[in-house]
């Protein structure tokens, strides 16, 4: 019998199953070393997820007689001065409101220059959670609770001879050229803070409030007021 004419089909048969196992060997094995797909979803960098790395926007008040940084999303309200103050160039007094309404801070400036002998409230125990220094000069900023059961506490600047352990920053007002105000947040029993459990009560609801975001941006708020302007007036 003569079979050369299926020889050639035998052939291409061979030849394509050596086509296929060919392919199969050189494509890579799926397993732990196959690269994922890429992905289109942008991973935020380290910087970008640092809680500590805060965007400010630099604020002018008091006719440009201050300057301080607040987050881009909060507002400043601008109230009406004390009439006794309104002689004064550099007085102002206004509120800075989180993008909730929530009241972040109060600056006031224009009062008197302060006298050496005022201080703090030196009658009743308290407790200091934070501080840090301050653009104005021989400030300090403090962060406060008075009495033991954290009652009432205050994030504000404070004279730095003023912000040891001797005095407390509630109340507290600092000292520029040409006169004296404040800047600072007062935290009562009922204000809510932000990041901070609802099952936390007194000195402890305070402390926790340190480690929240809400706080870090007030705390960098606060300590980068600077005077832009001076201002000598005489009293009327």
């Amino acid at each position: 019998m003569n079979f050369s004419p299926r020889r050639p089909v035998a052939r291409c048969v061979v030849a394509l199953v050596s086509l296929v196992l060919f392919t199969a060997c050189a494509a890579p094995a799926p397993g732990p070393h196959t690269p994922p797909p890429e992905s289109t979803t942008a991973t935020p960098s380290a910087a970008a997820t640092d809680s500590t790395r805060i965007r400010m926007l630099v604020r002018s008040v008091a006719d440009g007689y201050f300057e301080f940084e607040a987050p881009p999303t909060w507002t400043v309200e601008k109230l009406e001065v004390d009439p006794l103050l309104a002689h004064r160039p550099e007085a102002g007094h206004l509120r800075v409101l989180n993008e909730e309404g929530k009241v972040m801070a109060e600056f006031v400036s224009g009062d008197a220059p302060m006298a050496e002998a005022e201080t703090g409230d030196q009658d009743r125990p308290y407790t200091r959670f934070d501080s840090a220094p301050t653009f104005i000069e021989d400030h300090a900023f403090v962060y406060d609770a008075l009495g033991k059961d954290g009652s009432d506490a205050s994030m504000a600047l404070s004279p730095q001879e003023e912000s040891d352990d001797e005095v407390s920053a509630l109340p507290r007002r600092f000292s520029y050229v040409g006169g004296s105000g404040v800047f600072r947040r007062e935290i009562g029993p009922d204000t809510p803070l932000a990041g901070v459990s609802s099952k936390l009560k007194g000195t402890k609801r305070l402390e926790a409030y340190t480690r929240t975001h809400e706080y870090l941006q007030i705390k960098a708020m606060l300590t980068s007021l600077q005077q832009a302007k001076t201002t000598h007036v005489s009293p009327p």
